[in-house]
């Protein structure tokens, strides 16, 4: 690509900076540093050379191949949060709906029974000791709890993206504005980068209500013990199946403060694609300046790790644990890029580059339990730095 002057003796090359995180303040003033000084000094003068005061472009063509390394801050990370916040149990009326079952009326329209109703047996609703159905037993034992404590959505900050990135092209011909020759060509890349965050949360509440509603399981016809289905057991409304009683046969609630807390850790691999265009005009003796744009496709690989629990201050109501568990979603999303900068050749083979650089891809969403993770990557602006390979 930068093969328009003569050769000149290999020069030592100064260790490459290692990236330090940038905010998205410091990223915006470095790409409003280059590109003002592009817009108002440098591109201005350059088009106003005559023939001789700066070296011409090479009449052949070539291919180039830079490596670098980058870094672009704005991609922001969060939970948001779906849950539904559970309401009244019910009335005999409507039914009643709990955390782990519900009875509502059947198609008949009956009274004092009815064959629509389920139950979960075992859940992460099940807030006592007492279990909902003992084989041999009775009784059959509902629960619902109101206003328990619950952390919501969490918005876990803006994140920076550090990372390498490979590009090769070729040139396919030139122009000239006025009497500046350009290059023009198509160039490919490939990039990878990583972001993480994490965050704990938590959130209280001094009246979380726990009620208890328990059915009976004795035929009110003729005394005979009924056995309920093998849990999940979902009735139906029309019938037939077993019959259960429509009001409960005992009721009881406990109110107690309790505190939930919330551990969420997130991370991302992203490999990029991206070609496009790019531009290249000789700016001073050895420099030139280049712009590349085009699209961008990113692999997505993320992970979020999730620790949550729920204490009460009553020890009748049992702590409510989630098991830690690992969320993972892969998807490919569209963008597109953009990179301006300026590079500097040692040898008719060998330079150095250093620009600014933006690129835009979409949002990546997938559900975990009744959450959302949310990863936003908009636009991402920062630098770039690396080494470039003509040949």
């Amino acid at each position: 690509m930068n093969s328009f002057f003569p050769p000149r003796p290999t020069a030592r090359l100064a260790p490459l900076f290692q990236p330090t995180p940038l905010t998205k303040r410091t990223s915006f003033k470095l790409a409003q540093l280059v590109f003002g000084v592009v817009a108002t000094g440098i591109a201005p003068v350059a088009l106003a050379q005559v023939p001789g005061q700066l070296e011409e472009l090479s009449p052949d063509s070539g291919w180039f191949l830079r490596l670098g390394g980058y870094v672009r801050t704005g991609v922001k990370m969060s939970l948001r949060d779906h849950l539904i916040p559970t309401g009244a149990v019910g009335d005999a009326t409507v039914g009643y709906t709990y955390d782990n079952g519900f009875v509502k009326p059947d198609a008949s329209g009956h009274p004092s029974d009815t064959w629509n109703w389920g139950y979960s047996g075992t859940s992460p609703e099940s807030y006592t000791a007492v279990s909902q159905y003992t084989q041999g037993g009775n009784t059959l034992h509902f629960q619902q709890i109101a206003n328990a404590p619950r952390v919501g959505t969490v918005d876990m900050g803006s994140q920076n993206l550090f990372g390498g990135q490979f590009t090769g092209g070729f040139e396919v011909s030139r122009f000239k504005i006025r009497k500046t020759e350009v290059k023009f060509g198509f160039e490919a890349g490939y990039a990878y980068s990583t972001i993480s965050s994490s965050a704990t949360r938590s959130a209280h509440s001094e009246n979380a209500t726990l009620t208890t509603d328990t059915y009976s399981l004795i035929d009110p016809l003729d005394g005979t013990l009924l056995f309920p289905p093998a849990s999940p057991y979902i009735g139906n409304p029309g019938g037939p199946g077993l019959i259960l009683p429509r009001d409960p046969s005992e009721h009881s609630s406990v109110v107690s403060s309790g505190t939930a807390t919330l551990d969420a850790r997130m991370k991302a691999s992203i490999h990029t694609l991206r070609v496009g265009p790019w531009f290249e005009l000789p700016i001073a003796k050895r420099t030139s300046l280049g712009f590349s744009f085009g699209y961008a496709t990113a692999l997505v690989d993320a992970n979020l790790q999730l620790r949550e629990s729920t204490t009460y201050t009553d020890a009748s109501i049992l702590e409510h644990v989630y098991p830690d568990q690992n969320f993972r979603r892969s998807s490919w999303v569209p963008g597109a890029y953009g990179q301006l900068r300026a590079t500097y050749l040692f040898t008719e083979h060998l330079g150095a580059y250093i620009g600014a650089e933006v690129q835009w891809s979409k949002n990546l969403q997938y559900s975990v339990r009744s959450r959302e993770a949310d990863i936003k990557f908009g636009a991402t602006l920062g630098g770039a730095l690396g080494l470039t390979l003509s040949f």
